[in-house]
């Protein structure tokens, strides 16, 4: 949409809806759908660049660090693309679910998964630095700065993790 006018300037179908939104970096706009891919559109046509399948759908927002997106998928993998190519960097299993936003900063990858999990990864190459498993579900992007992870659950905790 026109941040003026609020006209729209393209729009893009898939195959399926969308419950996220999107991350947008350079050109791209980046963003995951329940019909199983990641898809990388041009910012200012609305072209796809490319997309990639996952195992199922898509309902968390991606997060960007440096050149590469991250993206849970309902099948439990958080996926790593490069953003210019489309490729597969790495994924990683982590739950059974994951339906939460990851967050990128520096050399870090963190995400929290379905039942309490909450994962940090190395952003190359995926290899997990360590996990913590809290007490109830969380629903919310965590928030990275410095040495620490913060985020809360569902129960109305609030945690500082580092």
């Amino acid at each position: 949409m026109h941040q003026d006018s609020g006209q729209a300037l393209w729009s893009t179908p898939t195959a399926n809806g969308i419950e996220s939104s999107p991350a947008v970096t350079g050109e791209a706009v980046l963003i995951g759908s329940e019909d199983f891919c990641l898809y990388a559109l041009e910012a200012a046509t609305g072209k796809i660049r490319w997309k990639y399948a996952t195992g199922l759908g898509i309902s968390s927002s991606p997060a960007v660090g440096g050149e590469t997106v991250f993206a849970g998928s309902k099948d439990g993998f958080l996926y790593a693309i490069d953003i210019p190519t489309g490729r597969l960097n790495w994924k990683v299993r982590l739950a059974e679910v994951i339906t939460a936003s990851p967050v990128a900063g520096g050399s870090v990858v963190c995400i929290q998964c379905f039942g309490g999990g909450v994962h940090t990864l190395d952003a190359a190459t995926g290899r997990e630095l360590w996990h913590a498993r809290l007490g109830s579900s969380i629903h919310s992007c965590p928030v990275l700065t410095g040495d620490a992870v913060y985020l809360a659950d569902e129960q109305g905790m609030i945690y500082a993790l580092g």
